[in-house]
């Protein structure tokens, strides 16, 4: 991703998510984990099969909807599995206090640059916590 991308992103994003974000995607590249800019939203992606294959997407709020971290399930179960996909649902359900919601093949969890520092935090730990075991997950 181009710089410019990511200023342009930070750009769309309230004070609170522009924190969050910024905090989810240094961890994410810290890790030498792709990611990618995606109608303004930006993914954090596996490589896999030649590939970059997201499996959280960060957007900001528009005009249509509010701050949101995306899980697009379909694109997590092709790259990792269904127990993977199973298993990040319920991580992301049993942060409490948190809110999200399902609609088709997408979990969103709303405004999660608006929650509390230890929701904040959890969701970090969930998404900080896959990164650590992609190469465990991949290589079965």
């Amino acid at each position: 991703m181009e710089t410019g991308n990511l200023i342009d992103f930070y750009g769309l994003c309230d004070s609170a998510h522009r924190e969050l974000f910024s905090a989810i995607i240094h961890d994410w590249s810290e890790r030498g984990l792709p990611r990618e800019w995606r109608d303004e939203n930006l993914a954090l992606c596996v490589r896999t099969a030649g590939q970059n294959v997201p499996l959280f997407i960060l957007a900001a709020a528009d005009s249509a909807h509010r701050a949101r971290l995306l899980l697009p399930l379909e694109s997590v179960r092709t790259a990792l599995g269904e127990i993977e996909v199973q298993r990040l649902q319920q991580e992301i359900r049993d942060i409490h206090g948190l809110k999200s919601q399902q609609r088709d093949d997408v979990l969103a969890v709303l405004e999660p640059g608006h929650s509390s520092g230890p929701i904040q935090q959890a969701v970090r730990d969930v998404i900080n916590t896959l990164g650590v075991r992609l190469p465990n997950i991949l290589a079965r």
